[in-house]
């Protein structure tokens, strides 16, 4: 049978201390608080025996999990160190592939943008054209001679055709801004947005944020750091004690 197979398995270990458990429990029914110095040597007794009890417990369950520990830091070890070459070539090619992307992007956003330009010169001479066939058809309406009012339905309806190809033609420049690089294995490679945060006042964050409870633990594990390499705590930062056995 493995190391991993044996997990749980030895449930005699949990007998360690029941014992003292068990008497310490009923010591401290009987005696809520501690008032003379033979109590408190007995109660000194007690916790002699679980601590005692309590770190056989450590003990045997650090010598079954330190070599399965040990195991598996080596299988990591092993499987970093394959992967480290695989990762190194990949990340390459990733930024190749990248600085590619990210140049060609440009491009077919730039001629999305000419295409885009096109289209709204097109509708707006298309606009024009359909407001002078409504004031042709209006002037024929009201019996003014020479308006030639079919020249400027085609005129307008040409326009509109001429816009509508170049809206078309815009639509799809704008689709395809997005550069997708066909790999004929799984979905096709892509650019993708990736946000990093930057704290550029941290001041400020704190100031908005209120000091919570991952930022208090942050500042203090920050403080511990000053002070081991300055010999003091921060300003904002004091130590406090108490004393227990």
């Amino acid at each position: 049978m493995n190391n991993l197979a044996r997990i749980g398995h030895n449930s005699n270990s949990f007998a360690i201390g029941a014992d003292t458990v068990a008497e310490a429990s009923k010591w401290l029914a009987n005696n809520p608080v501690i008032e003379t110095e033979e109590d408190a040597r007995e109660a000194a007794k007690y916790e002699k025996r679980l601590k005692a009890s309590f770190d056989e417990l450590e003990a045997e369950r650090d010598g079954k999990v330190r070599p399965l520990n040990d195991q598996v830091k080596a299988i990591n070890e092993e499987y970093k160190s394959a992967q480290k070459p695989i990762t190194e070539a990949r990340n390459a090619v990733k930024n190749r592939l990248t600085a590619y992307a990210l140049e060609e992007e440009q491009k077919r956003l730039a001629e999305a943008r000419r295409l885009a330009a096109l289209a709204a010169e097109a509708e707006r001479i298309a606009r024009e054209a359909e407001e002078r066939e409504r004031e042709a058809k209006d002037n024929a309406a009201q019996g003014e001679v020479g308006v030639d009012v079919i020249a400027a339905t085609a005129e307008a309806d040409q326009a509109f055709s001429r816009f509508k190809k170049a809206d078309h033609a815009a639509a799809i420049a704008a689709k395809d801004s997005t550069v997708r690089i066909g790999t004929g294995w799984g979905r096709a490679a892509s650019l993708r947005t990736k946000e990093t945060l930057v704290l550029n006042d941290p001041v400020k964050a704190i100031f908005a944020i209120g000091v919570t409870d991952g930022i208090r633990e942050a500042i203090l594990t920050a403080a511990r750091a000053y002070r081991k390499e300055h010999g003091s705590l921060p300003e904002g930062v004091e130590a406090q004690t108490d004393r227990s056995m």
